[in-house]
């Protein structure tokens, strides 16, 4: 729903001090947005297995959408996009090499992200989640 633009998760930002003091990190709040600005199409291909992170959305939608969609109430670390540069150069890889295995392209994403010091399973669900949204397609 968040990534549809029909609910906003809230940051660590968005609380009034008087919730502030009573959550200590424990809660998830949410904002309801306006229903007629929400684009359910961006989760039309999606079930409750779909896995998505920060940095897929950021890209595929934007850092706003990707703030709404993920609380930081739980961790005071900054989060990521993935860079726009990698991605374009992982995609232009993945097309001279014109079949590649599903190991294979988590490998070549890892390597066009230098920023994002996660283990292979991040980039597998990245990647699946880039696929999901629309950004990389099967041809």
């Amino acid at each position: 729903m968040c990534v549809a633009g029909a609910i906003k998760v809230l940051s660590w930002g968005d609380l009034p001090q008087t919730e502030k003091k009573q959550a200590k990190y424990k809660h998830i709040y949410y904002q309801c947005l306006d229903l007629r600005e929400a684009d359910f199409s961006r989760v039309s291909g999606m079930d409750y297995n779909t896995a998505l992170s920060y940095a897929s959305v950021a890209t595929c939608y934007g850092k706003e959408l990707a703030d709404n969609s993920f609380s930081n109430i739980k961790t005071k670390a900054t989060r990521k996009g993935f860079d726009v540069l990698g991605l374009e150069s992982f995609i232009s890889k993945v097309k001279e090499q014109g079949i590649v295995t599903y190991q294979d392209a988590a490998n070549l994403l890892k390597e066009t992200q230098h920023e994002f010091k996660y283990g292979t399973k991040w980039f597998r669900e990245s990647l699946k989640a880039l696929f999901i949204m629309g950004t990389l397609t099967a041809s």
